[in-house]
């Protein structure tokens, strides 16, 4: 990502992720960029990842150091996670700057039917005021 909008001026437009495999272990994720011609933001970029499997996870951060206190904040009074407190088979590589795990209410589905849409809405007012 940085690499796509520091470097090429490319706009990320969507992200998509999911996990698969026995285990879950196993990631994929499909980024979407769009080369617009005049980009008036981009340099600086946060990504917020809602996984309904009961994580929330933040890449982006070395570009939004002075949010990062107000966004754990957020995440912990307002939400009510907690810090990721990895399993025993886990690796040490860190595929994320931030990770919490989310309390078993923050996320509904129900079929097709969930409240990502809600969350993504709620993180949107809490950053706005923040200048993201």
């Amino acid at each position: 990502v940085d690499f796509m909008v520091k470097q090429c001026q490319w706009t990320m437009v969507t992200c998509n992720t999911g996990n698969f495999g026995r285990k879950g272990d196993q990631r994929e994720q499909q980024l979407v960029f769009r080369n617009d011609e005049f980009v008036q933001h981009g340099v600086d970029h946060l990504m917020v990842e809602l996984r309904t499997v009961g994580y929330v996870e933040v890449n982006g951060l070395h570009d939004a150091e002075d949010l990062k206190p107000h966004l754990i904040e957020f995440l912990t009074t307002q939400w009510g996670c907690s810090e990721y407190t990895k399993w025993f088979w886990e690796s040490d590589e860190k595929y994320c700057d931030l990770k919490y795990t989310a309390p078993p209410n923050l996320f509904f589905v129900n079929g097709l039917t969930n409240n990502l849409g809600r969350l993504t809405i709620k993180l949107a007012e809490f950053l706005a005021p923040h200048g993201w």
